[in-house]
């Protein structure tokens, strides 16, 4: 099938709020001592992000669900993971952006909750997207059900290969969250300079991508508050603005956490973003 053109709506992606127990999306690597990080949240850094689109990722926590459900707006999109797919139908139509594949065929998965999910997103992705031949493969998926394609690699695999991954993309979810965790300057300069350098690698490469940037790790690697999110968001809108279509914080919820982090934060991201 001929691929779908991009629109409008994806140069203007939302803002993705990834709450999940799983690993998918996140770091990998073993678990680390590094302290967690903190940040105030600032009602001034709240405003100046508060008008992008934000979505939501849902995969296995129905407390995700719930907020997409009660939260979201017009404008706003739901991402869905491969493990979600039986929520498909409780979501309002058109709220549906995204659908990370499962591994294997799609010709296998004749089932009708996937077959609805197929129908109602307008991208696939595929989790931590390995490299270039992941990327053609989902490419060319794509482009039998008529979608678009959000890459999705590792910040690892990204700045090794996501040039050479960037033609095959509508869009690239950039993670970014191990130069946030480095990066204890004010500012944020080292971390927007290093987002900066991949999305103008990527862009020459494939000058209509549109970017999604993520931050946030695991409890276990850092976690993350939801001011540090927003001031990161804030602080690279302001410095490069062409290097961000979308925010993508990564919140998993884990056990214990410590105040402030884990479903907290996604709670008082949200307070801040998209108040009740």
């Amino acid at each position: 099938m001929k691929s779908v053109r991009r629109t409008s709506g994806l140069a203007l992606a939302g803002l993705t709020l990834l709450m999940t127990r799983m690993a998918g999306g996140a770091e990998r690597g073993q678990p680390t001592s590094a302290p967690m990080r903190e940040e105030p949240l600032r009602a001034e850094e709240a405003a100046a992000v508060k008008d992008l689109p934000l979505g939501l990722t849902v995969r296995t926590d129905p407390r995700a669900l719930q907020l997409a459900m009660t939260r979201l707006r017009p404008g706003d999109h739901v991402i869905i993971g491969a493990l979600a797919v039986s929520c498909v139908p409780k979501l309002p139509k058109g709220l549906i952006k995204v659908l990370f594949l499962p591994s294997g065929s799609l010709d296998q998965i004749n089932t009708a909750e996937w077959q609805a999910a197929i129908q109602a997103a307008d991208m696939f992705s595929m989790d931590d997207t390995k490299d270039v031949d992941a990327a053609k493969a989902l490419r060319r998926t794509a482009d039998r059900y008529g979608k678009q394609v959000l890459l999705a690699p590792t910040g690892e695999v990204a700045d090794k290969v996501g040039r050479e991954m960037a033609p095959y993309g509508d869009a690239f979810l950039i993670q970014a969250q191990r130069w946030l965790q480095e990066d204890t300057s004010p500012e944020l300069k080292p971390f927007c300079d290093k987002v900066h350098q991949l999305a103008g690698d990527f862009r020459q490469a494939n000058p209509k991508l549109v970017f999604w940037v993520q931050v946030g790790r695991k409890l276990e690697r850092s976690g993350g508050t939801a001011g540090l999110f927003i001031h990161a968001y804030a602080r690279l809108k302001a410095t490069h603005p062409e290097d961000i279509q979308m925010m993508h914080p990564f919140i998993a919820g884990g056990s214990n956490p410590p105040p402030g982090h884990g479903f907290a934060a996604l709670e008082q991201f949200l307070d801040a973003l998209r108040p009740q």
